[in-house]
């Protein structure tokens, strides 16, 4: 009987032994991670959309192409017009009214400085499962293939968008060291995002593995495919 009472005190420390295991290596193994957020696709439902508009040196040349997205846009979905000035669009509201638009559709942001190919530095906003919004803070060289800290002053400024907007509309970032312009990708809505070359180019310091990693990590998307070159239609090749 007393070997008996041994054998089983035995066997209830080795379960014991066996669930402290468990439950603290289970403990250990636990990882708390981020909220997740997502880059959605173009067709997704949008909150808004931002347009850049008149620069000091850009937006008259492409005005009536720029008027006609805005007679498209309007009925659907609220339209943020960036200009760098005021001044540049003196006419203010009654602009969009003498293009037969309401103005109720439309909100003025004035950001210096800002650009008018808005897309490129502008920011690349996040949802996540909750609806609830973040931005992207990618690094940006204004098209050169260099390291981040040899971008030019005009460079710095630019990427500073992302944040300056994240402030205004008190919004999260999810920061990032790589290098993209927001016209070098387009993303599927199901996890599968298109890069450019010209990616890579503008990431020398990092392999093509780890701008995959980051790209995914940055915008949630799952798979990469990569294109030689970006639209045809680019006036200036650089995606």
């Amino acid at each position: 009987m007393h070997r008996l009472d041994k054998r089983i005190r035995q066997k209830n420390k080795s379960i014991l032994v066996l669930w402290c295991v468990l439950v603290f290596g289970s403990l250990t193994c636990a990882k708390v991670t981020a909220e997740e957020y997502v880059y959605p696709a173009e067709w997704q439902p949008h909150q808004a959309i931002w347009v850049g508009f008149r620069t000091g040196s850009e937006g008259l040349a492409h005005e009536t192409v720029l008027q006609e997205m805005f007679k498209a846009l309007a009925p659907q979905v609220r339209v943020k017009v960036v200009i760098e000035d005021e001044s540049l669009i003196p006419e203010g509201m009654t602009y969009f009214s003498a293009l037969g638009l309401a103005p109720s559709n439309f909100e003025i942001v004035q950001l210096n400085p800002a650009d008018f190919w808005f897309r490129d530095p502008g920011p690349l906003f996040l949802r996540n499962r909750d609806q609830g919004l973040a931005i992207a803070d990618f690094f940006y060289t204004n098209y050169a293939a260099i390291n981040p800290e040899l971008a030019s002053p005009r460079a710095v400024a630019y990427g500073k968008i992302d944040r300056a907007i994240a402030k205004k509309l008190h919004l999260p970032l999810v920061e990032t060291t790589m290098v993209i312009e927001g016209g070098a990708f387009e993303v599927n809505g199901n996890g599968t995002i298109l890069l450019t070359e010209a990616t890579a180019d503008r990431n020398p310091h990092l392999s093509r593995f780890q701008i995959e990693a980051e790209i995914c990590r940055t915008l949630g998307q799952k798979k990469v495919i990569w294109l030689r070159h970006g639209l045809a239609q680019d006036p200036l090749g650089l995606a």
